[in-house]
């Protein structure tokens, strides 16, 4: 994460958009583990804004999806917490976590509602939200920091993912962490259609056989030590 001035006062809140007391929670926490205190810059919470507002026509036609962005969010941040993630990154993961998903603006309606299996073709449009994203937020230069989250959450530990094919530790930590949350939300969120909606635990059962194959096994470890109330919490 490049160097970034952010809101550190005894007063600093979320963007109006993202209020929940989950986040708030995460953030104050956040902010306690600075170790000095740089000067305000409202631009990131101001584009945060400008991002949502542009990702709520997505919400409009697809609510989970925008459910979905705020929950990534709030169990990325916990997760990098629990990894002992330094503080801009934690920062980069609720933020980014927040964000991750904003290409799919670009996404035909009828097919992110698709009530059924994708056929190859849409498969492959939707694969694109995640350089769509990157395109995005090049028209917000302040929220240059909390990229990695959007680029690298689709990647997989052993190099089978997507766009980019990065292994292991070449992909960003922050990338790693949001790919985990995200498939967990995803596995637990209702779906009308194959693969279901799991349960927390068929979901934590999931990622511990997918550690080391699409998942960072560190990170998968940690996810799977979280009590199921410590992740309710949050959702």
């Amino acid at each position: 994460m490049s160097n970034v001035l952010i809101d550190i006062t005894e007063t600093s809140k979320l963007p109006s958009a993202w209020v929940h007391l989950g986040s708030q929670k995460l953030l104050d926490e956040i902010i306690d583990a600075i170790p000095s205190k740089d000067a305000f810059l409202p631009q990131i919470l101001i584009s945060l804004e400008q991002v949502h507002g542009l990702m709520s026509s997505t919400s409009k036609h697809n609510l989970p999806t925008g459910l979905h962005l705020g929950r990534v969010g709030r169990l990325a941040a916990l997760l990098a917490k629990k990894a002992k993630l330094d503080w801009k990154e934690r920062l980069e993961c609720l933020y980014g976590g927040w964000i991750h998903d904003v290409g799919k603006v670009y996404i035909p309606e009828k097919i992110l509602n698709k009530p059924g299996r994708l056929t190859a073709e849409e498969y492959e449009l939707i694969k694109g939200h995640v350089l769509f994203g990157c395109k995005v937020l090049e028209d917000y230069p302040s929220l240059e920091a909390f990229v990695d989250p959007v680029k690298y959450h689709h990647e997989r530990w052993d190099g089978n993912g997507y766009p980019h094919k990065l292994r292991g530790l070449d992909i960003p930590v922050t990338g790693r962490v949001v790919c985990l949350v995200d498939a967990y939300d995803a596995m637990t969120s209702f779906r009308p259609y194959p693969p279901y909606q799991r349960t927390h635990e068929e979901s934590i059962e999931e990622i511990k056989r997918c550690a080391g194959t699409h998942f960072d096994p560190f990170l998968a470890q940690i996810f799977c030590s979280l009590s199921h109330h410590e992740i309710e919490d949050l959702i």
